[in-house]
């Protein structure tokens, strides 16, 4: 009996579901037609919500329309929660379309209508987001800062007994999985990444978060196997596959196809793999996600390769390398780039795998590992001599004719040449020498004429607030007294009023004594002073909200204090210029690092008036400049300042068993 030609069995398999995927495409258009016929009320945005959900791992074309629709509806209503949830479904589209600086822009604003909501988790979510952003783009510290609020909201978040325990836990094991992540491919330790994902492992049994156990333990299968542990990550493999059908969802089943498959790679058991990841691959493409088409691809291309299937290997890398955004995952492209330059190489294609590998060391030259650098130099060398023989052959009967001569011209040009060379050379190296020197006298004398200034002005308004707060004070304290042992008529309207505004004087003289030396600075610290003056400043007009990250540390006075003053300045100016109705203060303090992060919604610094009083940007940095620190700005036109200040805290650390002579007297209520 003849066996069916194996194109033509798939064209018998594929061409149903080609035609059902088709019905369902149709069905899914007229559900969404049906939806944005629907009356603008939170019922249709709830319904939109869960649509664009759903479709998000099946048809992003319609769940981007969807979110769009429930952007749109949201502001018609003025639904905080829904401009919040359309802003972070459109950005998770972005996010994993590889559009990183849209997907931010995005996230940001979705964090600023969650806040207005009161959902912290939303906010947390779009952290997590923010994370993932910060990985693609290599900034593994951003990218930990950010997960670690994110973990900090939803931990609060489990004690609180209002919110879901489920909802909660599946973010966390979420953020603890990406952790693994971070610590894997940025920071290359996987004992680190080994524990985070245990963590969510436990979470996710808990809670019976079948979902995402299969994204933890794919990780953790991919883990088990690049530390040795290859049996180890086979059963995890099994388990990811067996949860996996249960779901029936391509997304999952993709991770369970390709989790398995690896693994049975890993064993040298070739052709099982094989099998198993071409699965996955399908699965991933049904599913349409880039990131579950890239590792079942990569994992395929590997087992090919093994097998010696280098032309279907090198087409399936290239497919994939166009599948991948432009501005973003730098990672999977170095992994293709370095897959497509050893499957060139193996079929003798060294020009190409040489340009492969110039593509590989440019988009992460970091993370070749020195085991392949034998396999690299060979490539190199194999290329290089390839090109040498060919100009030789070109040029031999030149170089015959002239070779004396041309060797005598070259060696006199050399030595000419690298004699003017080394006295170029010393002469730039001495005028930089003294070049730089000018600079540092330069920026020395500013900065201690700075600091003078500062000191001066300090003491100044040590001074004045002493005055006010000794003298104004007990004055507007003796007139009171004085008035109320008089002989007037004490319940005349005229003598209450006095009294209430000597009182109102008294307090306004004693508030103004405390901003310009602040108590509560001197003796608890930047984190308590920030605090209760972002309280304090806040009203209906503008809500200041205050984050601290980090544990809680005291430095010199003069350094708290001018940090203090600097903040003051910039909220200043977000009251008199920015017309925000929110702004966020948020003060990290990490080992030797000190940052604080001032944020708007107000209408950009390209909008702000001229200053024409006050430090002005440029004093501004001066003065951080003069702290050891430095300042970014950042602002989109219409959409706000985003503030960044970095101080290095190293040798300002106060000796907590000494008292400190602060230079400033204290004053007393």
């Amino acid at each position: 009996m003849k066996s069916i030609h194996p194109y033509l069995l798939q064209f018998f398999v594929f061409v149903p579901i080609f035609l059902f995927a088709q019905t369902a495409v149709r069905a899914q258009d007229d559900e969404l037609t049906k939806l944005l016929s629907l009356k603008d009320d939170t019922i249709k945005v709830q319904q939109l919500s869960a649509f664009a959900k759903k479709m998000v791992h099946q048809d992003k074309d319609l769940s981007r329309q969807a979110s769009s629709a429930l952007l749109k509806t949201s502001q018609g209503l003025q639904y905080a929660k829904g401009i919040a949830t359309g802003y972070s479904y459109l950005a998770f589209i972005d996010l994993e379309a590889g559009k990183h600086a849209s997907a931010a822009n995005l996230y940001n604003k979705a964090i600023i209508f969650y806040r207005q909501a009161k959902d912290d988790r939303g906010i947390a979510k779009c952290l997590g987001n923010m994370a993932d952003i910060y990985e693609s783009t290599g900034q593994g510290d951003r990218a930990v800062d950010a997960r670690l609020a994110a973990v900090a909201i939803l931990e609060k978040l489990l004690q609180s007994s209002s919110a879901s325990r489920k909802d909660i836990l599946h973010s966390l094991a979420i953020q603890y999985n990406n952790f693994a992540g971070t610590y894997s491919d940025l920071f290359l330790n996987n004992a680190k990444a080994l524990t985070y994902l245990r963590k969510a492992e436990n979470i996710c049994r808990q809670a019976k978060d079948t979902s995402e156990l299969v994204d933890v333990l794919n990780n953790l299968s991919d883990l088990l196997t690049a530390m040795g542990k290859e049996n180890e990550a086979l059963n995890v493999g099994k388990e990811v596959l067996e949860l996996s059908k249960a779901t029936k969802d391509n997304f999952h089943l993709a991770a369970g196809y390709q989790s398995y498959g690896y693994a049975l790679y890993t064993l040298d058991r070739i052709d099982s793999a094989v099998l198993m990841l071409r699965k996955a691959l399908q699965c991933a493409n049904v599913a349409n996600s880039d990131y579950r088409i890239f590792k079942a691809t990569h994992s395929l291309a590997l087992a090919l390769a093994r097998k010696g299937e280098y032309k279907e290997v090198i087409q399936l890398l290239e497919n994939a390398y166009n599948g991948v955004a432009e501005d973003g995952a730098l990672k999977y492209k170095s992994d293709i780039e370095e897959e497509l330059a050893n499957a060139y190489f193996k079929t003798g294609d060294y020009k190409a795998a040489y340009q492969h590998l110039e593509n590989r060391f440019r988009l992460k030259d970091s993370v070749i590992q020195l085991a392949n650098n034998h396999i690299i130099a060979e490539k190199e060398t194999k290329y290089q001599t390839a090109q040498k023989e060919k100009e030789l052959a070109q040029k031999e009967l030149l170089l015959q004719k002239s070779r004396q001569q041309a060797l005598l011209g070259l060696v006199s040009s050399i030595v000419a040449l690298l004699v003017a060379t080394l006295i170029y050379v010393q002469y730039r190296n001495k005028r930089r020498f003294h070049e730089s020197q000018l600079r540092a006298l330069q920026q020395e004398k500013e900065i201690q004429l700075l600091q003078a200034l500062m000191q001066g002005e300090e003491k100044e308004r040590s001074r004045i607030a002493k005055d006010l707060h000794d003298g104004v004070a007990g004055m507007l304290a003796a007139v009171k007294m004085h008035l109320s042992s008089s002989g007037g008529e004490r319940a005349s309207a005229g003598y209450t009023k006095a009294t209430e505004l000597l009182d109102e004087a008294t307090a306004e003289v004693r508030k103004t004594s405390h901003n310009l030396m602040p108590e509560v600075l001197l003796q608890h610290g930047l984190d308590r002073a920030l605090q209760r003056y972002c309280t304090n400043i806040s009203s209906t007009s503008l809500q200041v909200h205050y984050f601290f990250i980090g544990e809680e540390q005291r430095f010199v006075g003069s350094f708290e204090l001018s940090v203090y003053r600097i903040v003051q300045e910039l909220l200043n100016n977000i009251f008199k210029h920015s017309k925000a109705t929110e702004a966020t203060v948020q003060l990290s303090i990490q080992e030797t690092v000190l940052s604080v992060s001032i944020e708007d919604n107000g209408i950009g610094l390209t909008k702000q008036p001229a200053q024409s009083s006050g430090m002005g940007l440029e004093s501004l940095k001066r003065r951080i400049s003069a702290l050891n620190g430095n300042m970014e700005l950042s602002t989109d036109e219409g959409g706000g300042v985003n503030a960044y200040l970095e101080f290095s805290t190293e040798g300002l650390e106060r000796d907590s068993s000494k008292a400190e002579d602060l230079s400033h007297e204290r004053l007393t209520t």
